[in-house]
């Protein structure tokens, strides 16, 4: 009914060309009728929906339509009705608007995608200042690492100056030559060669060892480079016109089937070996004390043996003598006597 508190029509249905439906009406019918005053129950209907068909619907003497859950929009409803001279004749049509709800609106559409795009951006200022603040941490971890590692190395270089141990690294690839890749200060003084001199040609290493020493090396170098096992040397070097010792021992460290690393030292044992020396020197010094002391005290065991026999002779003559006197006394009528001053004793012969 039009104008009725809850009526869609604001005019008679005769006089509305247009209605409107929210989203409440998610089922509506239309109802329709031809005016055909000799036999209406005999009329032909059939009806389109334009924005929601394309085909006319032929419904015989069905005189309403029912739609559900049309989308938002506008639509024309369209009817025609045939007489029994078979014309088709068109109403008037009626332009229905359906209005979405209002989650489904415009402005509530525009509202969310304002929303979302807040949110995208804050979260993307959220994501950005979490990747700021965790670059600028890693950023300090790795400054205060790069600074650490730049004291170590300060470090472990002041170390390697001050230690008297020379320290190397060499480098053995397939069947290529070997090179040093690493050579400590006082390894190249030891030496006798510059660090310039050694990276640059390994065979200056060895170019200041002794004449006398120079095979044992290169034959050791060269078992153990063979074998690929620790070598150990000590010979001498010349240096500046002196004779020094030196201490060589090296470990390798294959890496892969094609390449073997050897860590190194190099030290001085001069005083060591001076010790040594001297020590051999006491020693030997000794042992000819010791054997000429032997051969002193064998003389003197044969002179005591030889002064022993000696006194057993002159012992065993004296003892004859006493028997022989003991029977000369006896046969004497005599007696005598002997006062030992010394031992303080007297003796009475029979």
């Amino acid at each position: 009914q039009a104008q009725a508190p809850d009526s869609i029509l604001k005019l008679p249905i005769t006089q509305t060309k247009e209605i409107t439906l929210n989203h409440k009406f998610s089922v509506f019918s239309l109802d329709y009728a031809g005016i055909d005053y000799s036999n209406s129950m005999l009329t032909q209907y059939m009806y389109l929906l334009e924005g929601f068909e394309t085909t006319w619907n032929r419904v015989g003497t069905q005189r309403n339509a029912t739609y559900t859950n049309l989308p938002a929009g506008t639509y024309t409803f369209r009817v025609k009705a045939t007489n029994r001279s078979g014309i088709w004749n068109e109403g008037t049509p009626l332009t229905i608007h359906v209005l979405p709800p209002w989650w489904n609106t415009w402005w509530i559409k525009v509202i969310a995608a304002l929303v979302a795009v807040t949110a995208i951006y804050r979260w993307y200022l959220f994501r950005t200042r979490r990747v700021r603040q965790k670059n600028e941490l890693l950023e300090s971890l790795v400054n205060q690492r790069s600074r650490e590692l730049v004291q170590s190395q300060a470090d472990y270089q002041q170390v390697i100056k001050n230690i008297p141990v020379g320290i190397y690294t060499t480098l053995k690839k397939d069947d290529a030559k070997v090179k040093f890749v690493f050579a400590s200060p006082m390894f190249c003084q030891l030496s006798g060669v510059t660090q310039e001199e050694v990276i640059n040609d390994y065979d200056s290493s060895f170019k200041n060892i002794h004449p006398d020493d120079i095979q044992s090396f290169l034959q050791s170098n060269a078992e153990a480079g063979r074998k690929v096992a620790p070598h150990i040397w000590e010979g001498r070097v010349i240096l500046n016109n002196q004779v020094r010792y030196v201490h060589l021992e090296s470990r390798p460290h294959k890496e892969n089937e094609n390449q073997t690393i050897w860590n190194g030292i190099l030290y001085d044992i001069t005083e060591r070996k001076q010790a040594e020396e001297a020590l051999q020197k006491v020693l030997g010094e000794l042992e000819e004390r010791v054997q000429q002391r032997t051969l002193e005290l064998a003389k003197a065991n044969e002179a005591m043996s030889t002064d022993i026999a000696l006194r057993k002779q002159v012992e065993k003559k004296l003892h004859a003598s006493e028997e022989r006197l003991n029977l000369a006394l006896q046969g004497a009528g005599d007696g005598i006597w002997d006062w030992d001053i010394i031992n303080n004793t007297v003796y009475y012969s029979p």
